[in-house]
């Protein structure tokens, strides 16, 4: 796609978030980032189909989280894993934070060519592993890829 069709589409997209805050401001309505969100999976597969491109742009649900402390006593270990294709340039991270959320250690890593879903994986294992190291026995782990919390939780391989 060239430069004026991209510039076009982040144009088309960014007039339609100004617009929906607008029109909910004016109506006196709080601001929906989800309807906003699916908004723009709708006019970006429509956009697309337009230049000839038949790219199926897949909605998906959009719910808002927010980090929660973790109980008393207890460390929180968020993680995260991506990667640029599959298998493509990936790296992995997380933190971990006590009770008041403050910061304890963190660590991240390149991981050169992997699938997505192998590093979500390898930076819970990396988590679990510097958890046992520094003696955290009592331990809360999250993870914002909802198919590994799955496989996990359900033993599945």
């Amino acid at each position: 796609m060239d430069y004026s069709k991209t510039l076009f589409i982040h144009n088309s997209i960014s007039t339609k978030i100004i617009k929906d805050r607008n029109k909910e401001v004016i109506s006196n309505l709080p601001f929906s980032i989800e309807n906003t969100v699916n908004n723009i999976i709708f006019l970006s597969q429509d956009l697309y189909t337009a230049f000839g491109h038949h790219h199926k742009v897949i909605a998906s649900v959009t719910r808002l989280v927010c980090w929660s402390k973790p109980s008393s006593g207890v460390i929180k270990l968020n993680t995260d894993g991506s990667s640029l294709g599959n298998p493509r340039p990936a790296g992995m991270g997380g933190l971990f934070r006590n009770e008041q959320g403050s910061w304890i250690m963190g660590y991240a890593f390149k991981m050169g060519h992997a699938h997505s879903l192998e590093a979500e994986l390898c930076s819970i294992r990396m988590g679990l592993r510097i958890a046992w190291e520094h003696g955290i026995t009592s331990l809360q782990v999250e993870s914002d890829c909802e198919v590994v919390v799955n496989l996990i939780l359900r033993g599945e391989h």
